[in-house]
């Protein structure tokens, strides 16, 4: 997997409207290509883990990048969230154990590109792991679906979840997270 992942690493200049991050370059192991398919972070947390082949000092500057492909889905309900004041849980994500936001996620699950600034000593050089999920601590708010993009071609799974009231076994379909759209942005 790691071998793999390197093959495809790429660095590139990351240019984002909003947010300025014309200087920044894009760390990341997807080739963007495609949103036919997405990932849900509503049970265990998505992991993505991308390689720094240089020495981590060099970074001044970091944030994550990810792409959101549809709104994020309340299931009791089973509607589409596009207000950034709908009452969810909290959102936790960490880089390299470290956390970088855990608050209530507002604008950062609706459709679209988002960036999370954090401290650039938390990178290493090597395998960097990235953690975006539902905080399982909180108690308040309502879990939902989010929809990560991915790439096209990036391997899906069925994992079975239970079994429905004929004994059947339920599935859910599970995307390898290494297609998934979280990438690194490096200032040096």
């Amino acid at each position: 997997m790691i071998k793999k992942l390197l093959a495809v690493l790429c660095i590139a200049p990351a240019v984002m409207l909003g947010n300025d991050y014309s200087e920044y370059s894009r760390i990341m192991s997807d080739s963007g290509v495609g949103l036919t398919m997405w990932t849900m972070a509503s049970g265990s947390p998505v992991v993505k883990k991308l390689d720094i082949n240089f020495d981590s000092k060099q970074i001044k500057k970091a944030a994550l990048e990810y792409e959101i492909l549809l709104p994020p889905v309340e299931p009791r309900r089973k509607i589409k969230i596009t207000s950034d004041s709908y009452k969810w849980k909290k959102i936790l994500v960490t880089v390299n154990k470290k956390v970088i936001f855990n608050d209530t996620p507002g604008k950062l699950i609706l459709q679209g590109t988002h960036t999370i600034d954090f401290p650039a000593e938390y990178l290493k050089k090597g395998v960097n792991v990235i953690s975006f999920g539902w905080d399982k601590k909180d108690n308040s708010g309502a879990y939902g679906y989010i929809y990560m993009a991915v790439d096209k071609d990036t391997p899906v799974k069925n994992i079975p979840i239970g079994k429905d009231k004929k004994g059947k076994v339920r599935t859910r379909r599970v995307v390898d997270n290494e297609g998934i759209r979280i990438r690194l942005l490096v200032n040096m």
